[in-house]
């Protein structure tokens, strides 16, 4: 069971130096619907920062008192903990301990040499021009395709969020990005999910964005840390 984080820190004037703090600037809500599995639909907030995607915190409900947040710093460390909604909603700092961290690099970056991204043609939606691309797996074997699982990510930008880089939450993604930064950036009004046999998976679409101040503590010199 994920531990109920206590330490929410409300007011916190001073960070020793065995922290380390992450800080957001963006709080980015969107709803998922799956629709192999009777349309479910799930809410996401993102605390995010505009000028840095190498980390991102994902939000959801876990139940009537609690929130549970998933934080990942890309090939560094990743936390799942659960957190009071209450204590949430008024928290500027949100302390993770060393129990809450697990340091995780990413073994898979090769992989991201089998993956592209691709620039489309904008799209018009209600007299609204946005920018669209794909990331996919480039592999012309269908069968190591299907075996890897390697479907297609379709993002479709808001253009008025260029402020924002690319929200990639996907680690595969993210390295790819970062071997080849030509994507627009802003925020998705919705990202889709094409799993390898062209079925349609999942759909995620922006509900709302604004400017927060809200930043992550994490504890250094952790087992495994570096």
């Amino acid at each position: 069971m994920k531990k109920l984080i206590t330490s929410i820190l409300i007011i916190q004037t001073s960070f020793c130096f065995s922290q380390e703090k992450y800080e957001f600037d963006y709080s980015i809500e969107t709803e998922i619907t799956f629709y192999k599995e009777d349309s479910i639909k799930k809410n996401v907030i993102y605390l995010t920062n505009s000028k840095d995607n190498s980390y991102f915190a994902e939000i959801t409900s876990k139940d009537s008192l609690n929130f549970r947040i998933v934080f990942r710093h890309h090939d560094k460390l990743y936390s799942d903990v659960l957190v009071s909604k209450s204590q949430l909603n008024k928290a500027e700092f949100i302390n993770i301990s060393c129990d809450d961290i697990n340091y995780r690099k990413n073994k898979y970056k090769h992989v991201a040499k089998e993956y592209d991204f691709f620039i489309h043609n904008d799209t018009i939606i209600n007299e609204k021009t946005y920018k669209v691309y794909t990331f996919r797996s480039i592999l012309k074997n269908l069968k190591k395709r299907i075996r890897n699982g390697a479907g297609t990510n379709l993002y479709i930008i808001d253009n008025s969020t260029s402020f924002h880089l690319p929200l990639l939450t996907h680690p595969t993604a993210y390295e790819d990005w970062k071997l080849n930064n030509t994507l627009p950036n802003g925020i998705f009004i919705e990202k889709k999910y094409v799993n390898v046999l062209g079925e349609e998976h999942s759909s995620e679409k922006l509900i709302s964005y604004y400017q927060i101040k809200k930043s992550i503590v994490v504890e250094k010199d952790c087992n495994g840390s570096k």
